[in-house]
């Protein structure tokens, strides 16, 4: 299954430069994200076509490249498969602060406070665009 594992909405310096969204696969087999797109709550796709995630892998795909722009402010990035369907989704309220990365929290309630509001935790990127582990066709 491949999910939004981690995301910079406010980086150092320039958000155009920096943003990104990293997506892992937990599953056995890779994955072909053509057809698949990401969505930051607004009508714009973002479409993944050329991407794919090895099984185990992680991608990470920066706004440079593929042109989303993620809010600093109760910001949200859903990937949806092929038929549309929401497959991962990850929120947070509040500002985001610069230079750390918004992950899922894990635990409560399935990743949820007790307000029904996604947890979530910040922290150093783990990883920057251009040490993306799973490179997209036709790059090197």
């Amino acid at each position: 299954m491949v999910s939004i594992s981690e995301t910079l909405p406010n980086p150092p310096g320039s958000d155009a430069q920096g943003e990104w969204v990293e997506l892992s696969n937990d599953g056995s087999g890779a994955v072909d994200l053509s057809g698949w797109y990401l969505t930051t709550g607004g009508t714009a796709r973002t479409r993944l076509d050329g991407w794919i995630v090895g099984p185990g892998g992680r991608v990470v795909i920066s706004r440079k490249e593929a042109k989303f722009v993620l809010r600093n402010t109760d910001g949200a990035v859903f990937l949806h498969e092929r038929s549309g369907a929401v497959v991962s989704s990850l929120e947070f309220f509040g500002t985001a602060p610069e230079g750390k990365s918004v992950v899922p929290a894990r635990g409560a309630a399935g990743g949820r406070g007790g307000d029904g509001r996604p947890l979530v935790a910040v922290g150093r990127p783990g990883r920057l665009p251009d040490e993306r582990v799973t490179r997209r066709e036709g790059t090197r």
